[in-house]
């Protein structure tokens, strides 16, 4: 889709100028997620590599995603809505919105209130761990209803020992966890 392309080609040429082992640290800025919502997937890039792809449930109809660019802002690592008072695990913010990524039921098609389901808990929890705040996140647009058959993880590095976040820091978030 040309939408992404000059996302990609600023991601492209600021990895090709970086210095070598510039992409991967977290925070490195070629680091990025691309989520298409029409494929409803979500694709993790370390430099020009896809690291990780998997499937997603994004907005339904009347509360769709909404498209753009934004970054990670706050992490945590089992939170819960204050709205529909469900868990969110391995949660990920966008640009401070009231959206964000996280594990969550996946039927295979657009279902939730605007948050972007990763489909499986592995797949979350490898992302979370890769993620550091301020990861670009490019969100495009796409055909987003119907039934859409989502791919099981692709590509995974090797997943972190899982580590665990008192419930109060996701209240008042010190140093994230990286």
């Amino acid at each position: 889709m040309p939408t992404a392309l000059p996302f990609l080609a600023f991601a492209a040429l600021v990895c090709t100028v970086s210095p070598a082992g510039a992409g991967n640290s977290p925070h490195s800025p070629c680091n990025r997620i691309d989520i298409n919502l029409g494929a409803q997937t979500l694709t993790y890039y370390r430099g020009a590599s896809a690291v990780l792809q998997t499937g997603i449930s994004t907005g339904k109809r009347g509360f769709e995603t909404p498209t753009g660019n934004y970054s990670v802002s706050d992490k945590c690592l089992n939170r819960r809505s204050s709205i529909y008072h469900v868990q969110m695990p391995f949660f990920l913010r966008l640009s401070g919105s009231p959206y964000g990524i996280h594990y969550g039921y996946n039927p295979g098609y657009a279902a939730s209130h605007g948050c972007i389901r990763v489909a499986t808990a592995q797949a979350a929890e490898e992302l979370y761990d890769l993620v550091g705040i301020g990861t670009p996140v490019k969100i495009r647009p796409g055909s987003r209803f119907g039934l859409i058959a989502t791919p099981p993880v692709t590509k995974t590095v090797p997943p972190s020992a899982p580590k665990s976040r008192p419930f109060w820091k996701c209240l008042f978030p010190g140093p994230t966890r990286r």
